[in-house]
């Protein structure tokens, strides 16, 4: 059967609304992203291009440690297609570290700071990274486990070294090292997500990925060298490593980096330094507008709010307006496309959605159940084509083969995640196909959490769903059954307390509610999208 054309030109509904004075079809550089960082040196050598607490680096410092970084890869014997995995907090050497490794053509892989010891070795052997730059309390974590990587660079306070591990400084001590033959066509990166089986799965995506979404996103917000960015979205997650960091040095503008969430040394780093740009999600910006209602600031400065995550009620969509005189910029993406194949024009914004396919994306709505595309309003899997697609599933050719789907000749991404489109071409998502948690924008695969659960002495079963929350957008909610001999004896707030020590923070249970019984299948097994149902119908009756 032959798709009806309209169908699939349906991003072509949003002709009216598309910015004006940009392209359809948008030209990216044919050169890898350290590209972009080594331009804007040339460019604007003096001027300061990070900003942490009270140091700064121009952009010719900058460009000088990367380099030096680079060198000491290159003496470690490190180069193309190595990987060089990254778990740290938002720091500036962050920055250094991911464009040393991509001069000498290493694949980096960033991991969660808030991975546990038990967790993060599942990386190192997944991935096998050759080096890991890591902080001090971090690495105590793992530092004994066969899988950690033979090189150690420990960024932080008060590091010591040892026969496994270098000081950051003694890297930065390298002659600098000169640059690989890197394509755009090459991988740049492998940054981890969940998948079907629970498993967290590397995304492989080249530096022409990571080009489209981010010098995307610059040429659509309109960014520009005046720009002051302020990085409080973590570097790990693809929003903060793309739209923050890289969006910044690739335009010559400011970076601030926090290296933690705080909202009130953030609202005054925003007022005394006169933040222009700020890319967050749901659960900061409520934070801030909270603070900021109670304490007030000049952040007249404020040129550009984008947030995402979860979902935006209206009523934060009207506090941003009134709080910082512009309207919240909401977008949508996955790891898997490194960020944002949907944006909202700026200046045609829709409250509650996602908005329409950007530069060179094409999207569909899928049937669930025979893969047909679907015409304007019709709720179905979306489906993208776009040139910041990964190119498959690190070793996962099975899982590669079951997320894309050919159309009309086009390789067209699943994304797993049910929404429509309106007559205008505007996009919204209503529901997920997967079962995936969104907690305050960090991805949450139950089956993972459920696993841990298991190891609780007093826990016989546990179902985990998802259920909404004011601040989080959603958050996870344990359905557990207790052993016999626990019944009386365990209590809720021991489970949460346990699960905070076994687990990433984003990733325990905060609700533990304890049942007789859960929904079951004919085959026996737990039926989660029942109790996922009963939890929201309950939930809903409050």
């Amino acid at each position: 059967m032959v798709t009806p054309p309209d169908v699939l030109n349906a991003h072509r509904l949003s002709d009216a609304v598309w910015p004006r004075r940009l392209p359809r079809e948008m030209t990216f550089p044919d050169a890898p992203v350290q590209a972009n960082l080594e331009a804007s040196a040339r460019l604007y050598p003096t001027k300061v291009a990070i900003t942490a607490g009270d140091r700064t680096w121009t952009y010719a410092q900058l460009q000088h440690e990367v380099e030096r970084f680079a060198g000491f890869l290159t003496a470690g014997g490190v180069g193309p297609g190595d990987r060089v995995a990254i778990w740290l907090q938002n720091r500036p050497e962050y920055v250094v570290a991911v464009y040393g490794a991509w001069r000498v053509g290493a694949i980096v892989s960033p991991l969660s700071p808030m991975l546990t010891g038990d967790e993060a070795p599942f990386y190192f052997e997944d991935s096998q990274p050759a080096v890991l730059v890591t902080a001090p309390a971090l690495h105590q974590k793992v530092a004994d486990h066969p899988a950690t990587p033979g090189i150690v660079v420990l960024v932080g306070d008060q590091p010591e070294a040892t026969s496994q591990a270098v000081l950051w400084e003694a890297a930065l001590s390298a002659a600098p090292g000169a640059a690989a033959s890197v394509a755009a066509s090459d991988i740049a990166l492998l940054p981890y997500t969940s998948g079907t089986t629970g498993r967290p799965k590397g995304c492989v995506l080249t530096h022409a990925a990571l080009q489209a979404t981010l010098l995307g996103a610059a040429y659509w917000c309109q960014h520009t060298p005046a720009s002051i960015h302020f990085a409080t979205l973590p570097f790990f997650h693809v929003t903060g490593f793309q739209q923050s960091m890289h969006v910044a040095l690739a335009t010559g503008a400011e970076l601030i980096i926090m290296e933690r969430w705080n909202r009130e040394e953030a609202a005054r780093i925003m007022e005394e330094r006169r933040v222009t740009t700020w890319v967050s999600i749901t659960a900061m910006i409520v934070d801030m507008l909270n603070h900021l209602d109670e304490h007030p600031r000049d952040l007249s400065a404020i040129r550009f709010v984008a947030g995402g995550g979860a979902a935006i009620p209206e009523d934060v969509h009207r506090r941003v307006r009134e709080t910082f005189g512009v309207p919240l910029v909401e977008g949508y993406g996955l790891t898997e496309t490194i960020s944002q194949t949907h944006l909202n024009p700026p200046d045609a914004a829709r409250q509650r959605c996602v908005g329409i396919p950007t530069f060179n994306v094409r999207c569909v709505v899928l049937d669930k159940d025979d893969q047909r595309p679907l015409p304007v309003g019709e709720v179905g899997e979306i489906a993208i084509h776009g040139p910041q697609i990964l190119n498959e599933y690190w070793n996962r050719p099975e899982e590669t083969a079951e997320a894309f789907i050919d159309i009309e000749g086009l390789r067209y991404f699943r994304t797993g995640d049910l929404g429509y489109y309106d007559a205008d071409g505007y996009f919204y998502i209503v529901d997920r196909l997967k079962r995936m948690i969104n907690a305050a924008g960090f991805k949450v695969w139950p089956a993972e959490v459920e696993a841990r659960l298991y190891d609780h002495p007093a826990v016989s079963e546990a179902c985990v769903v998802g259920v909404g929350d004011p601040k989080r957008g959603e958050t996870t909610r344990a359905l557990i059954i207790l052993k016999p001999d626990a019944r009386g004896h365990v209590a809720a707030d021991d489970i949460i307390a346990w699960s905070r020590e076994q687990m990433s923070a984003y990733k325990y249970p905060r609700e533990v509610v304890f049942v007789e019984t859960l929904p079951r299948l004919a085959s026996g097994k737990i039926d989660w999208r029942t109790a996922q149902a009963q939890e929201n119908a309950h939930d809903g009756g409050n």
